[in-house]
């Protein structure tokens, strides 16, 4: 039987962290309303550099690839 590994949107990722947009901009270096585009726009989060997505992951304690890039993630 395979595992289904669960993804979450960035928001999601980040509530689970219990850290604020500002907190994680302080964290990362990017700016407040980068992370706010990232996570009310997927097509943002989409086209964000990999160097900001491993940035993010890191500081969210998680694999670039467990965020999720779908439609629906926001």
């Amino acid at each position: 039987m395979e595992l289904i590994k669960e993804k979450y949107s960035l928001k999601e990722l980040r509530a689970l962290n219990g850290i604020s947009r500002k907190e994680l901009a302080e964290r990362t270096g990017l700016n407040y309303n980068t992370i706010l585009g990232y996570e009310n726009d997927i097509s943002k989060l989409r086209k964000a550099s990999y160097e900001n997505l491993e940035n993010l992951a890191k500081n969210l304690n998680v694999g670039v690839d467990d965020i999720f890039l779908n439609n629906n993630s926001v």
